[in-house]
């Protein structure tokens, strides 16, 4: 189903499939701040050791890479970009993006970097609880975009069937894509719930580092959430090693 880089359709009358800050469409939509969420700009984290710093991700339900995959087959191709030169639809909009964290923002959250402790496991949850994070199986094989571009892929070949039978479409298919879009904001938001919340899962792992505690914050299905050890669970070598990692970044960024 081609590969994961994002290679543009490009703009086609009113459909949209670029993101924008803000985008050439006529809706003009700004695909980070439609989004933004209340806790934004806090719990920055450190990204490698040059004192850059990770903050939260402006997701794409229906990801750029997946929408902008066309069939191969050149009848397909065309027959879909035809049904789209008539279909008003903008990648950008509200209800096709989630803001999302990272686990940056987890460990952020839920520790002191510099004194090598956790909190005391009644914390209060996040703001960004129950919500997987988008470095956790996005772009994995079976992960999150394997399975929205499956469905992509569907769709691509029920449009170009349709548009071979004649069976015209004035309006194009904005209608099936804000369904699909919902389909993936519901399986997004149920993946977060697993283990009772990111929350209850983060505790679990504290008590069991080697358990499932990892399923809430995975974008991916069960079977393809990647096994984790829960660094809330003890201060390993490798844990230790991540975290001076991360004073060293913070530090270098001015953060700390």
């Amino acid at each position: 189903m081609g590969d994961d880089k994002h290679s543009p359709i490009g703009l086609i009358n009113e459909f949209c499939p670029v993101p924008g800050k803000p985008c050439k469409c006529p809706q003009a939509n700004n695909y980070r701040t439609i989004c933004e969420p209340s806790w934004a700009g806090k719990y920055a984290f450190a990204v490698g050791t040059e004192g850059l710093l990770g903050y939260w991700e402006a997701h794409h339900v229906l990801s750029i890479s997946c929408v902008n995959w066309l069939p191969k087959n050149a009848k397909k191709r065309a027959a879909v970009k035809r049904v789209l030169k008539v279909t008003k639809w903008c990648i950008n909009n509200k209800k096709n993006m989630l803001a999302m964290p990272k686990f940056g923002h987890t460990i952020m959250y839920y520790t002191n970097v510099m004194s090598d402790m956790y909190y005391i496991v009644d914390f209060s949850a996040p703001p960004f609880k129950n919500i997987p994070h988008h470095d956790f199986e996005h772009n994995t094989a079976g992960g999150y975009c394997s399975e929205v571009k499956a469905d992509i892929s569907k769709l691509w070949d029920q449009v170009a069937e349709a548009e071979k039978k004649h069976v015209e479409s004035k309006n194009g298919i904005k209608g099936r894509l804000d369904r699909l879009s919902k389909k993936w904001q519901d399986k997004l938001k149920a993946r977060g719930k697993r283990c009772g919340g990111t929350h209850r899962a983060w505790k679990k792992g504290m008590k069991d580092p080697e358990s499932n505690w990892y399923l809430p914050f995975s974008m991916a299905n069960d079977a393809h959430a990647e096994e984790r050890f829960c660094p809330a669970g003890g201060w390993t070598d490798k844990v230790n090693e991540k975290m001076e990692k991360i004073r060293a970044s913070l530090r270098s960024a001015g953060a700390l």
